[in-house]
């Protein structure tokens, strides 16, 4: 039987294509459910657009849910992060950034690296809770103190990576039992404002797949170097479902 429903969704971003770029997203996710019932998943978000980077987030996504259901979410992150490093290699190599989580009916965990983020919806009191402070410069900066529109300017700016990921630079956290859990690249969540995010979370706060679709459709045009731009956008949504009553 079901244990949680399970939306999905990503879109690639419009943008300018610059010499060595590969046509595509370099975002992916992935859910799978493990035979014990615990849910991993996983949303990556690779950091330029070659085509070595366009094939290896697909597989990094798969490794770290399926990690993250069996292990822990830290196992799911750091394992993928292995793959994508090349001890030796001359830097400048794909690189990514992700976040992972275990869904269980006890709770969820969490751990990420980067600026991907996890919410969580109290679907007792419909509120929408932050779990993750990102890893960027921004999130430095307004931390000591910048106003906030002045610190965005240097969002873009990651200080934690796969490419030299080890436990000690990841973050993890708990998101309460029951709460649906909302997976997003920057792609979702930097392209709307917050208010757009909690009618959205609402407005599909029953449906998975649909709420997962419609932040992704959400996330809104922007303007980079003078062009029209749009992040690559990817959105993972888990929904527990209430256990079945008990019939005995």
């Amino acid at each position: 039987m079901r244990k949680a429903d399970i939306g999905v969704a990503s879109r690639p971003g419009l943008r300018t294509t610059r010499p060595g770029d590969a046509p595509g997203s370099a975002d992916a996710a992935h859910a799978w459910t493990a035979a014990g019932g615990a849910v991993g998943a996983a949303v990556i978000d690779g950091i330029g657009h070659s085509t070595e980077l366009h094939a290896l987030v697909p597989v990094l996504a798969v490794d770290a849910a399926r990690r993250a259901a069996l292990r822990h979410p830290m196992a799911g992150l750091i394992g993928a992060a292995e793959l994508l490093q090349n001890p030796g290699a001359p830097r400048g190599g794909p690189d990514a950034v992700g976040i992972t989580a275990r869904v269980r009916p006890e709770g969820t965990w969490i751990a990420w690296a980067g600026d991907c983020r996890a919410y969580g919806l109290d679907p007792d009191t419909g509120i929408l809770t932050r779990y993750t402070t990102d890893h960027t410069v921004a999130a430095h900066y307004a931390q000591q103190g910048m106003p906030a529109d002045e610190a965005a300017a240097y969002s873009s700016n990651i200080t934690v990576s796969f490419s030299d990921l080890s436990i000690a630079a990841c973050n993890e956290a708990p998101i309460p039992k029951g709460h649906t859990v909302i997976l997003t690249s920057d792609g979702v969540h930097d392209q709307m404002d917050p208010t757009t995010l909690n009618t959205l979370v609402r407005a599909h706060h029953n449906d998975a797949q649909a709420l997962a679709e419609a932040l992704v459709a959400a996330a809104e045009d922007g303007v980079e170097d003078g062009q029209p731009y749009r992040d690559d956008a990817t959105a993972i949504v888990i929904r527990p479902l209430p256990a079945p009553p008990d019939t005995a």
